[in-house]
């Protein structure tokens, strides 16, 4: 550089990290730079002098430039905690919010299953209602009538009904106190080493009479005659009972139930050389190993559905839960059966077809007795036969005269009763029940009776009786749709009806009374107040008859439409009064016009007016000549043939027994 004259000194710089290019200045001494990113730089400068000699040399400026603040390492740790925190915060939500979701879809699910849960115990406890308050009925009413020294049957008869009802309650109370235990954890295994296979005939044997009376063909196979196991009598022969029972009852008439006892398991050939056995689908088993005894109950019954097999063995659980069902039950004859068998360690399983039938297999772990127990155990075949009462009861076995597998209607036995003596039908499933309402209404009353709601149904609209008594859970057709049917059918509306019901809460006597019922009994119900209320209703059958006759009597156009049995009367009414002078008017006209038969319009009329066809159509013919007549609008002879009448001689008879005076006399 030139200090004398510098003035002509020229520059060049270069920014090393932001341009490695020297610029050249020319005689300019300052350089401004902006907007340089935050780092390290090198600011190079070299000047010439006047004479253009640079100096390459030059020198050099070290320059840094912090960044700001949201630049800054400690910024940049902000930024990621935050974004950290975020993260965790959007994290955190979501799986809170799934969380949530699950738990009210649990909620949902357990809310689901709890509701299901009451509707099954709601089922439960109304049918276990209805078993316990259906034998406190065969049970008190004969104890109270014998107590007023009323009772005027066959005492021992009443004393065997009393006593097979009594047990069945023991039965269903020991159930439920078995479930209890099995629960609570406190029942336990009493095994001991017995003849399984003398045990097992046994039992089976028991069941025979109840077999023979629905004609079902029942065989027991077993490998071979002596088989000593260690096993608890007391719940096997309750787990026997159980299967069989139900076997027994879903079977119909004609029908087969087999059980087969077999072992499977390594120890095969020890027990027996020669067993032959037919090889079972282990698919379905969680324990494939070890030595087991395998009892099969086999029968040919309606079969389950495959969508209910596995809920067969839930509590409460029944497959037909309806008021209709076919047969009694509680919904804890399975459960408990499958609970007893798994205090024993073993397993029970299903398999069933529809309309083929049902297999039961039970799998027991074989524990064989040792030579010596063998040696000691003896025939044991006696006290197996003695099992045959208690296993009876078990199959709700009862009298042949009051199997429920007998003819569905049954007519009372009583000698040729008059036909004014009213004519009572019982609509009841349970023979016992019927039988007891029997006894008591029959001195006064004709009995029909049916054991199922459309059997009902039908012999009601065949017979067209004067009182109906049916119970609400029936077979087929419960209750409410039977009141419900006959009382909005024009030939039986007329009909009371008193429902028999073991559920004693408002709602179901409410629906029941919506349903057309006049009259509603909660059972165990007394005989006597069952007797008072039919009488009190076929009384007021009967005034409602003679207020009908009056009215006809009095004015053939002027009854008020307040029911349906009104409404037939009007239409009836009708009919005649448009066909008044046809002298054919007749009972066979007016029954094909209503479309009823003959023999159930002379019931129907009977019933509401006291009268038969024949002389409704009589009264409301004189009735009207009578109207004539008060008229003057023309002669008796003219009059006579208007109203029908073909034989003025004839006209003039009959009017004179309705009115008490001949038409002549009548008109003045």
């Amino acid at each position: 550089l030139s200090y004398l004259n510098n003035a002509k000194n020229q520059y060049a710089y270069k920014l090393e990290g932001f341009n490695d290019n020297w610029i050249h200045l020319g005689t300019k001494r300052e350089v401004t730079f902006t907007n340089l990113d935050a780092g390290d730089y090198t600011l190079r400068v070299k000047g010439s002098n006047n004479d253009g000699i640079w100096n390459e040399e030059g020198t050099a400026l070290k320059i840094t430039i912090t960044p700001p603040w949201w630049k800054t390492t400690w910024a940049y740790a902000l930024y990621f905690l935050l974004l950290a925190g975020i993260i965790y915060s959007l994290r955190r939500y979501e799986l809170n919010r799934l969380h949530l979701k699950n738990q009210l879809q649990i909620e949902h699910v357990n809310a689901e299953k709890m509701k299901e849960l009451d509707q099954l115990k709601s089922r439960f406890f109304a049918n276990i209602s209805h078993e316990f308050r259906t034998p406190l009925t065969l049970i008190l009413g004969p104890v109270e009538q014998m107590r007023a020294g009323a009772f005027k049957g066959n005492v021992h008869e009443a004393y065997d009904m009393i006593l097979r009802n009594g047990k069945r309650l023991l039965r269903l109370i020991n159930q439920l106190l078995d479930l209890a235990r099995l629960e609570a954890g406190s029942m336990a295994l009493q095994t001991r080493s017995e003849n399984v296979v003398i045990f097992l005939k046994g039992l089976v044997f028991s069941f025979a009479s109840a077999a023979e009376r629905k004609r079902i063909d029942l065989r027991v196979s077993c490998p071979e005659e002596s088989l000593i196991v260690y096993f608890d009598r007391d719940k096997l022969e309750k787990i026997v009972s159980n299967l069989l029972s139900n076997a027994l009852k879903f079977t119909p008439e004609g029908g087969s139930v087999s059980v087969q006892l077999s072992v499977t398991g390594d120890q095969l050939s020890v027990v027996s050389h020669q067993l032959r056995r037919k090889p079972l689908n282990t698919d379905h088993w969680p324990l494939n190993t070890g030595n087991w005894l395998l009892l099969t109950v086999k029968d040919t019954g309606s079969g389950i559905p495959a969508e209910l097999r596995e809920k067969i063995f839930d509590r409460f659980y029944q497959v037909d839960a309806s008021h209709t069902r076919e047969h009694e039950g509680t919904g804890i004859g399975l459960a408990l059966t499958k609970e007893l068998v798994e205090l024993h360690g073993g397993e029970i399983f299903v398999e069933s077809e529809v309309g083929i039938g049902s297999t039961f297999f039970v799998r027991l772990p074989l524990r064989l007795a040792s030579s010596e127990q063998l040696a000691a155990t003896g025939d044991q075949f006696d006290e197996a036969r003695g099992m045959e009462q208690s296993a009876r009861l078990q199959a709700g076995a009862l009298p042949a005269s009051q199997d429920p597998n007998k003819p569905s209607i049954q007519h009372s036995t009583t000698p040729s009763p008059q036909e004014s003596t009213p004519l009572l039908l019982l609509i009841e499933d349970h023979p016992d029940v019927r039988a007891y309402m029997r006894h008591y209404l029959e001195p006064g009353f004709r009995i029909i009776e049916a054991a199922d709601g459309e059997v009902g149904v039908a012999l009601a609209l065949e017979t067209i009786p004067d009182l109906i008594i049916c119970d609400v859970m029936m077979p087929k057709r419960d209750g409410h749709e039977v009141c419900r049917i006959l009382k909005t059918e024009e030939k039986t509306s007329h009909v009371p009806i008193i429902m028999l019901t073991a559920k004693a809460d408002r709602d179901s006597k409410v629906h029941g009374l919506e349903t057309g019922a006049d009259d509603y009994l909660i059972k165990p119900f007394d005989a006597a107040e069952l007797l008072a209320r039919v009488h009190n209703l076929i009384k007021l059958r009967q005034q409602l008859r003679e207020r009908f006759g009056r009215e006809i009597t009095l004015q053939p156009k002027d009854i008020a439409v307040t029911s349906m049995d009104e409404q037939f009367l009007t239409r009836a009414m009708q009919i005649v009064e448009e066909h008044m002078s046809d002298s054919q008017l007749g009972v066979e006209f007016l029954a094909h016009k209503i479309g009823m038969s003959r023999v159930h319009l002379n019931r129907k009329l009977r019933a509401l007016t006291d009268q038969t066809a024949n002389e409704f159509i009589r009264t409301l013919r004189l009735q009207r000549a009578a109207q004539l007549l008060q008229r003057k609008s023309a002669t008796v002879l003219e009059i006579a043939y208007a109203v029908g009448f073909n034989n003025p001689s004839h006209f003039a008879e009959c009017f004179a027994k309705q009115f008490g005076v001949l038409p002549s006399k009548f008109v003045e």
